[in-house]
């Protein structure tokens, strides 16, 4: 099982939100380049947590 199975799993088991961050910041680097939503590859710049906060409050509203 991978990690993404096994997080989806306790996801569904706590109705808890997932949010894939990895696939909002591949679509993001469509927009701009990397270094400008990542500033070493692991942690977000300003922007970067903009679009996380977004993108968070967006599924959660949703949900």
């Amino acid at each position: 099982m991978t990690r993404a199975e096994i997080v989806g799993k306790i996801a569904k088991e706590f109705a808890a939100v997932v949010v894939d961050f990895a696939q909002v910041f591949e679509l993001a680097a469509g927009l701009a380049p990397i270094d400008y939503w990542v500033w070493d590859g692991v942690h977000p710049t300003v922007f970067g947590h903009e679009l996380v906060a977004r993108e968070w409050i967006k599924q959660v509203s949703s949900s």
